[in-house]
């Protein structure tokens, strides 16, 4: 540790020291007028302010800031992966990235995993091919992340109502259905220009038809969890406490 610190500080011109504390990616912290962010490095974490650059190791393999989480040591109980269904802003990816760091495995969004084979944002593959060229790509790409074990797999909000998605999640991955109500979802997506399907009218309006004509879809996932205006941390608590009752992950050492 000091060997590197010497190094960095030599050739980057910073201080560097090693410090033990609970810490999350992309966490934020607020220090007088500085702000410091941390960048997650595999079981280290970086977080840079004016004139210093500070490693942390992290400390536990779960990395959350929720208490009742961090007692306790998780592992995926088969090697099918999680795919997360639901609206936008339902959290999968919030709550994906959060799980899968909680359980020591990878994370993905299909939907960027889609944007980097076609090399096009969703709203551009949207514009020059439409949804149909989207549902190819979005059907092709889920096939493939499926089949890929120890997985946590956020998808797009239509994906799962899609009959040949749902046979292919349904045959090799568990299900998570992250149910929350319209008005909750429009406030976690903030601004909808990056959302094709809420750009023909009143996004309230449309979220609230599509969560109608999805409901019947999304009830088929093996497990379903509401969220509502929760934070992050105690929404995994929820996820966490379904997926144990279901017997997909274990425990050893958390709170009963």
């Amino acid at each position: 540790m000091a060997d590197l610190g010497r190094k960095i500080s030599n050739n980057l011109w910073f201080h560097v020291h090693a410090v033990i504390r609970w810490t999350e990616a992309g966490e934020v912290w607020h220090t007088g007028c500085v702000t410091i962010r941390s960048f997650f490095f595999g079981k280290f974490c970086l977080v840079c302010q004016p004139h210093q650059l500070t490693l942390i190791l992290i400390m536990t393999r779960a990395m959350t800031s929720s208490p009742s989480l961090r007692r306790g040591i998780y592992h995926i109980a088969s090697s099918k992966p999680i795919v997360l269904v639901g609206m936008m802003g339902s959290g999968k990816t919030a709550l994906g990235s959060r799980l899968a760091n909680l359980l020591s495995v990878r994370f993905v969004d299909s939907d960027s995993v889609i944007e980097q084979q076609a090399g096009l944002s969703i709203k551009d593959i949207f514009d020059i091919g439409g949804e149909a060229k989207f549902r190819e790509l979005e059907l092709r790409v889920i096939s493939e992340l499926v089949t890929t074990p120890d997985l946590i797999i956020a998808t797009g909000g239509g994906a799962f109502c899609q009959p040949a998605i749902r046979s292919a999640v349904k045959a090799h991955a568990v299900s998570l259905w992250l149910d929350a109500d319209p008005e909750i979802l429009l406030t976690r997506i903030g601004n909808t220009d990056s959302r094709p399907l809420l750009a023909s009218g009143d996004p309230l309006t449309i979220l609230s038809q599509l969560a109608s004509e999805r409901q019947a879809d999304y009830a088929k996932a093996d497990i379903s969890v509401r969220t509502g205006l929760v934070s992050h941390n105690k929404a995994l608590e929820t996820v966490v406490s379904a997926l144990i009752d279901a017997k997909i992950i274990t425990a050893t050492g958390a709170p009963s």
